[in-house]
């Protein structure tokens, strides 16, 4: 008998997905609900719209925001400068 192991993507863990307030709320984020909201729409970090309109949600996959969050400090002026 042949057996095939089946590999899915690795799932974000749902508890690292977090609401606006709590993403900028974290002491490792210095933005504020109206830039991540920007982000998530943008899709410059990982995150999810639960429900529609104006009355959505956005769930951020804060691992995502975190790792933004260090990629632009690390840029500092860098990232205004176009290539």
């Amino acid at each position: 008998m042949i057996e095939f192991a089946v590999q899915s993507p690795a799932m974000p863990d749902i508890e690292d997905f977090v609401t606006l307030e709590k993403a900028a709320a974290d002491s490792r984020v210095n933005y504020t609900v109206y830039w991540i909201r920007r982000l998530c729409q943008e899709g410059k970090i990982e995150a999810k719209k639960i429900g529609e309109g104006t009355r959505g949600q956005w769930l951020v996959y804060l691992p995502s925001l975190i790792e933004y969050v260090t990629k632009m400090d690390d840029l500092g002026t860098k990232k205004h400068r176009p290539d």
